[in-house]
């Protein structure tokens, strides 16, 4: 019996410390924190086996997350490109995987303030470096087999990124996470670091030019300031509501020069609908955007890889039933982020939950202008943070029945 206990607990060990490598080096060098995922993964499977997969609360989360995974699956067996789909499958399962890897893992108070502590020393790191770029120019790419660095500034800011774009994608996810567990956290040295990674998190994002992730955090603070304080929402809408009264047309220059609204107007009035009409229910193919999208272009328009939205290109490549269970997934988040809020408070939990439902709050926003899980690495915090609410919500439910 005490072998078996001793067993459990150097395999609890593996997997705590191989997801602290995942969590700590995934922004900026992807090779160690794909083999700390790897090692996570077979021992936690080996732990949970087959049946613990699901073993999630609420079970309905659970059998969501399995149905968007078999509409996935579905669209590579209809693919137009069924071996690139595949390929494609291979990568995307690890999202499902690290979602319920998290919210079982999130089970333990301890670890989740450890996966905390790294992703806000690993933002540290990254927003440093990107500050870092912006006063020296600081260029720098490596490109060999399955190693590909980019530290390259092209105008903006992207740090390890190597893109401005996604370099916000990563903001709109850990600067809400870290600006609740800020507010929450009473120990003096981990309400600094928070406050370190919120303060050079917010000297980037402005540079990094992507006006969908400032409109993301803009969205996520009024949604903070209508929990929080609605009156100060309300005076804060009034004001914003009168500066874009009165700068409308400054507004629509400044995304018209940063935003490039053309190309993706274009692609949602004409490619997008053309694509949904010939693969409503499967979709196109996991993946095949890149592939399809060309063939519906017409005139000056040049052909862009992805959608530039989360939901169109859901639309395109999954189709009516993937999106349809994308969405479902998202609102049972959400409603049961919602029902915890209620029933304790915004901040209970050490204000995990909240940081987590703000975070994929404005990683949605910013998804209706960028598709946001289209980059693996973002892909992978993405769910991430999703499976870690699920988890911190279930553990603090069953904290509350054992205590009762």
């Amino acid at each position: 019996m005490e072998k078996a206990m001793e067993k459990e607990r150097k395999i609890d060990g593996i997997i705590e410390k191989s997801i602290m490598i995942f969590v700590f080096f995934l922004p900026f060098f992807s090779p160690a924190a794909y083999v700390g995922l790897i090692v996570a993964l077979i021992f936690w499977l080996r732990k949970v086996g087959f049946k613990g997969l699901l073993d999630v609360e609420p079970k309905n989360f659970g059998y969501a997350l399995l149905g968007l995974t078999f509409a996935v699956l579905l669209s590579v067996i209809f693919s137009v490109d069924r071996l690139f789909s595949l390929g494609c499958f291979g990568l995307y399962i690890f999202y499902p995987l690290i979602c319920l890897l998290m919210a079982n893992s999130a089970g333990n108070s301890i670890r989740t303030e450890k996966v905390l502590k790294a992703i806000i020393l690993s933002g540290i790191v990254v927003t440093g470096f990107g500050v870092f770029q912006l006063l020296t120019k600081f260029k720098f790419e490596l490109h060999t087999h399955f190693i590909d660095i980019s530290l390259s500034r092209q105008g903006d800011i992207a740090s390890t990124w190597g893109n401005p774009n996604r370099f916000a994608k990563y903001l709109d996810i850990v600067l809400p996470l870290s600006f609740v567990y800020f507010l929450t956290q009473e120990n003096t040295r981990e309400r600094l670091l928070s406050a370190i990674l919120i303060g050079l998190g917010l000297i980037c994002l402005p540079f990094t030019k992507c006006l969908g992730g400032i409109a993301a955090i803009l969205a996520g603070l009024i949604v903070f300031l209508t929990v929080k304080n609605w009156k100060l929402c309300l005076v804060l809408l009034i004001v914003l509501s009168i500066f874009v009264l009165f700068k409308f047309n400054w507004l629509i220059g400044l995304v018209n020069r940063y935003a490039s609204m053309g190309p993706r107007i274009y692609a949602w009035r004409n490619v997008i609908p053309s694509i949904i009409k010939d693969h409503p229910i499967t979709g196109s193919g996991l993946g095949t955007y890149v592939k399809v999208s060309y063939k519906y272009y017409s005139g000056p328009q040049a052909a862009h890889t992805h959608a530039h939205s989360i939901y169109f290109n859901y639309l395109a490549e999954i189709g009516i039933l993937g999106f349809g269970a994308f969405l479902l997934l998202i609102v049972i988040f959400f409603r049961r982020c919602i029902i915890f809020f209620r029933k304790y408070s915004f901040f209970a939990a050490k204000g995990v939950v909240g940081g987590c439902f703000l975070s994929i709050f404005s990683a949605m926003v910013h998804g209706t202008v960028e598709t946001f899980v289209d980059h693996f690495q973002l892909g992978l915090l993405f769910w991430l943070v999703i499976g870690l609410g699920i988890g911190v919500m279930r553990e603090h439910f069953l904290e509350e029945e054992f205590i009762n």
